[in-house]
């Protein structure tokens, strides 16, 4: 009878062990997984910066003051082989953003088709933030004497970029961001970070940009 009891007890025991490890496995599990998407997230995520301040915005809606300001996102650094482009189009009207779906090509899309890129300045790149529903800037790193945006971190395998808006191109016109008449910009930001020319998940990011009027 004790042979018995004791043979219940050790199986007990066993099964007490196994329920805690498997808990342990699936907490570290669970952890791993909740980082690995916390750091999916940040290498999404298009920041938008004023006066050195990042500015917070709730749904990828920021409140910024007439004044320049700073996009900034990851991407990889460019090859003679591998070209990781971001492509940025602005709109005036919420209305001209086209319909974007995970899955769609880049050649559906009217903004971001083959031959929308817009061109820039050699030595400058853009000097202005183009409001143009069709178009788009084409903006990439290989060094610093080829480039049209401005790398300033690395994170992991990714590099953090900045482009710089002082003015906006409406029409053809300059106005500088203090002087500008205009109160909402959007933008489409797409970064494919793959190179299959395909919208993937996180890769397309819609924002709303809301200026304020001096006080």
């Amino acid at each position: 009878m004790c042979n018995f009891f004791k043979s219940r007890l050790i199986s007990i025991t066993s099964k007490i062990l196994l329920v805690q490890v498997l808990f342990v496995f699936t907490i570290n599990d669970s952890c791993v997984f909740a980082k690995k998407k916390r750091t999916q997230k940040k290498y999404e995520r298009v920041g938008i910066l004023q006066k050195g301040k990042d500015i917070s915005g709730k749904k990828n809606v920021f409140i910024i003051d007439k004044a320049s300001f700073s996009i900034r996102f990851y991407n990889h650094v460019c090859s003679d082989s591998q070209f990781y482009a971001t492509r940025i189009a602005v709109f005036s009207n919420k209305d001209q953003i086209p319909t974007i779906r995970k899955g769609m090509k880049f050649s559906a899309i009217s903004c971001f088709k083959p031959g929308t890129g817009m061109a820039a300045s050699r030595e400058l790149g853009y000097t202005a933030l183009k409001i143009a529903p069709a178009a788009h800037h084409y903006l990439f790193y290989q060094n610093e004497e080829s480039k049209r945006v401005n790398k300033i971190g690395e994170s992991g395998m990714f590099s953090l970029f900045e482009f710089n808006v002082d003015s906006l191109n409406i029409e053809g016109q300059i106005e500088s961001m203090s002087q500008t008449e205009i109160n909402h910009l959007y933008m489409l930001v797409l970064i494919d970070r793959n190179l299959n020319n395909v919208i993937d998940k996180g890769e397309c990011q819609k924002i709303a940009i809301q200026i304020k009027d001096k006080d």
